[in-house]
């Protein structure tokens, strides 16, 4: 049984019957029902979030997300690809680029192939759960990372771009420029097939996945044959073409006494040196925010193996500020802001008390998201920013039959 296929039975959007850059969003945690991405999308009657989240009550929602599917096929806004093949895309914005590919991979419920490292929360799980058993469709595909750090696949993937068949040339969002190509390139399979998968953005989505296999498992007997849903859609991207943004932290609702006498508290722990202009510091450096000065923060005692992330939250957060693992997950303590924002909005956020502070980070590098995953360690919530985020629509990978309908 391959690890790696071509999408089989992927249906993609008609683009001589839409307005094709009018189609996609973002992943599904990045947007909740109702705020202003949610209502912007909607406005467009073909755009994925349709189908993506679709509107209902209860879990009549999720039926209606398999019935807008039906009628966009019906009406031929979106169409099925007759050729399998993997779908390769080269996104580019100011002076960067990124090359990944759409393929179906086989899925590691014992994580060994497939590498994590976060935790999963059951809300979300329950949510595309029930959405994938009422479409039998992977909407979203899931981020991976794969080690290459010779460029060597990288090549290979741009070259097949430019030999196979043009789709899609749209941005979205408006600053990020995307090309979709159409490859049946078997060479693709056959580098990739024994590669280790990093889980970049989807730990959820791949539980999911997992649940759902072991569901129509159950359900036809666990078949000798591999079926559809024993893969799932995901975007793989080479290590050399990887951008890796960090989530800085707002802190809120937090003693103004405690906060007060941080800097004091934290000289322990910490060099603690006053700056002019808040900037992002070196790495293994934090940098702290409040409204009377910018400060850079050195561990006394340093630790190669430690992330920012988790220096920070042993030794600042809970240690200093009394905010826990479990506050983290449950509490209204913390805001994570994405490192692609404008810095100078963290400062304005401080400074018109919105927020008590706020904590400046470094990403990790992939090396370090390897070995916390090999490992089969996990990383604080929040502690990688990918960018950019994968559009949600490029192609749609049937892995089922609904088993609402008879």
């Amino acid at each position: 049984m391959k690890n790696i296929k071509k999408i089989q039975s992927g249906y993609r959007y008609n683009e001589a019957a839409v307005l094709i850059q009018e189609c996609f969003g973002p992943p599904y945690d990045i947007f909740n029902y109702g705020d202003s991405i949610d209502r912007s999308l909607r406005k467009y009657l073909y755009n994925i979030v349709h189908i993506q989240k679709p509107a209902g009550p209860d879990k009549e929602k999720y039926k209606n997300a398999f019935n807008i599917f039906k009628d966009f096929v019906r009406k031929e806004i979106l169409i099925k690809e007759e050729i399998p093949g993997f779908y390769i895309i080269n996104q580019s914005w100011e002076n960067n680029s990124r090359t990944g590919l759409i393929a179906a991979v086989k899925l590691d419920p014992d994580y060994q192939r497939i590498k994590r490292h976060e935790k999963t929360k059951p809300g979300p799980i329950v949510d595309r759960f029930e959405l994938t058993k009422s479409t039998g469709l992977n909407i979203g595909s899931i981020f991976v990372v794969f080690d290459d750090s010779g460029s060597q696949i990288a090549g290979i993937l741009k070259e097949s771009a430019a030999r196979g068949r043009k789709l899609y040339n749209f941005n979205y969002p408006e600053n990020i420029r995307s090309k979709v190509t159409l490859s049946e390139n078997d060479e693709i399979q056959k580098i990739l097939e024994n590669k280790k998968l990093y889980i970049a953005d989807g730990h959820h989505r791949y539980r999911t996945m997992l649940d759902y296999r072991a569901l129509m498992h159950k359900q036809e007997g666990n078949p000798a044959d591999s079926r559809p849903y024993d893969y799932t859609m995901m975007f793989l991207v080479p290590s050399s073409e990887v951008t890796i943004l960090p989530y800085h932290r707002l802190i809120k609702n937090t003693d103004t006494e405690v906060i007060k006498k941080l800097i004091d508290n934290l000289t322990e722990d910490f060099t603690v040196n006053r700056k002019d202009n808040l900037r992002r510091p070196q790495k293994g450096t934090l940098g702290l925010y409040l409204k009377w000065g910018y400060y850079e923060l050195t561990p006394r005692r340093k630790s190669v193996d430690l992330l920012d992330s988790e220096l920070l939250q042993k030794e600042i957060l809970d240690k200093r500020l009394g905010i826990s693992d479990k506050d983290m997950a449950e509490g209204d303590f913390i805001h994570f802001n994405p490192g692609n924002e404008d810095i100078s909005e963290i400062k304005d956020s401080v400074d018109n008390s919105k927020y008590q502070a706020a904590f400046i980070l470094n990403p990790p590098s992939f090396k370090d998201i390897k070995r916390i995953s090999d490992e089969n360690k996990t990383m604080p919530p929040k502690s990688t920013y990918f960018y950019p985020k994968i559009p949600t629509g490029i192609v749609l990978n049937k892995v089922a039959d609904p088993a609402w309908i008879s």
